[in-house]
C-alpha cells in the first residue's frame, strides 16, 4: 500500500499519539515523584547559595473552627521549595504554633485545646509510627521543636517520608484542624561531610550542615547556639515572619501525660 502525503501525516500523528498513551497514563504516579526528586536535588545544591524561599509546607495551617484566635497561622519552619534532607535517624522538626494551652478558648465551644499530633508515613502511604504521636501543646504561642522518639522506628537511608503536624482543635473532625505537611528524605552522610564536621568545633557545625543543604540539622544546631549567633537566628526566624520570637524561649514538645 502506498501512503499519500496526507495519509503519512495522519499515520505519524497517530503513531505519536499511540506512543504517548502509556506515558501519559503513568504521569500521575511516576512522573510526579521523578519531577519532585529532580527538584529536590536542584534545590539542595542551591540551599547555601541563595536566600531561602521560606513559608509553610502546606497552606492548610490556618486557624479556624474550634481553635482559639491566633495572630498568625501554624507554620513549619521549612523552606517551601527546598528539600527536606537529613542524615539523622531521629531528626528534629521545627514549628510555630499560634497559641498555647493558656490561650482564650472559643466562646462557642467548651473544648479546651491541649494537644498537637504528629503523623509519619513512608512513600507508599504506610504508617511508620506505632500510632500518631499526641504531644502536649505549650503554654504560650511560639517556636517549638519535636524530635522523633528513639522508641519509634528510625528513618531508613534512601527512603522518602511524608509527615503531618496538626493542632487538635476538633477531635471529631480532623479535616477542620490546622495542619502543615511535608516530605523528608534520609540521606547518607558523605565522607566529606564527616571530615568537615570532625574538623569543625561543635558550636559551629551548623554552618557545615547549611553548606551541605541539611536544613533539619542546620536549624537544630543554630537554635542551640542562638544566643551566640543571635543575628543568624534572627534572620532565620524573620524568613518565616516570626521576628518577634527571635529572643523568646523555644519549647520542646513532649507526649501528653498518660501517653508514651
Amino acid at each position: 500500500m502506498v501512503l499519500t502525503g496526507s495519509l503519512i501525516q495522519k499515520a505519524l500523528v497517530f503513531g505519536t499519539m499511540a506512543a504517548l498513551v502509556p506515558t501519559m497514563a503513568l504521569l500521575p504516579l511516576a512522573s510526579q515523584k521523578a519531577q519532585a526528586q529532580s527538584s529536590q536535588r536542584s534545590a539542595v545544591q542551591q540551599l547555601a547559595k541563595r536566600p531561602l524561599n521560606a513559608g509553610n509546607t502546606s497552606s492548610s495551617g490556618a486557624v479556624r473552627g474550634e481553635c482559639p484566635a491566633g495572630t498568625k497561622n501554624l507554620k513549619a519552619l521549612n523552606p517551601e521549595k527546598d528539600p527536606g534532607h537529613t542524615t539523622q535517624a531521629n531528626p528534629t522538626f521545627w514549628f510555630y504554633v499560634p497559641f498555647g494551652q493558656n490561650a482564650p478558648q472559643s466562646e462557642a465551644s467548651d473544648i479546651k485545646v491541649t494537644s498537637v499530633q504528629f503523623e509519619l508515613q513512608d512513600d507508599t502511604g504506610n504508617p511508620v509510627l506505632t500510632q500518631p504521636l499526641q504531644l502536649a501543646l505549650p503554654d504560650q504561642a511560639g517556636i517549638v521543636k519535636f524530635t522523633l522518639p528513639s522508641t519509634e522506628k528510625p528513618l531508613e537511608v534512601g527512603k522518602d517520608y511524608y509527615w503531618r503536624f496538626s493542632i487538635i482543635c476538633d477531635p471529631n473532625q480532623p479535616s477542620a484542624n490546622p495542619s502543615v505537611t511535608g516530605w523528608l528524605t534520609r540521606i547518607p552522610a558523605s565522607t566529606q561531610l564527616n571530615s568537615r564536621l570532625k574538623a569543625t568545633p561543635p558550636q559551629q557545625q551548623y554552618l557545615v550542615y547549611k553548606e551541605n543543604g541539611l536544613w533539619f540539622e542546620y536549624v537544630t544546631g543554630l537554635a542551640s547556639n542562638r544566643t551566640k549567633d543571635a543575628n543568624a537566628w534572627g534572620e532565620l526566624v524573620k524568613l518565616f515572619d516570626l521576628q518577634e520570637f527571635a529572643t523568646a524561649p523555644v519549647s520542646e514538645l513532649r507526649p501528653e501525660s498518660g501517653n508514651n
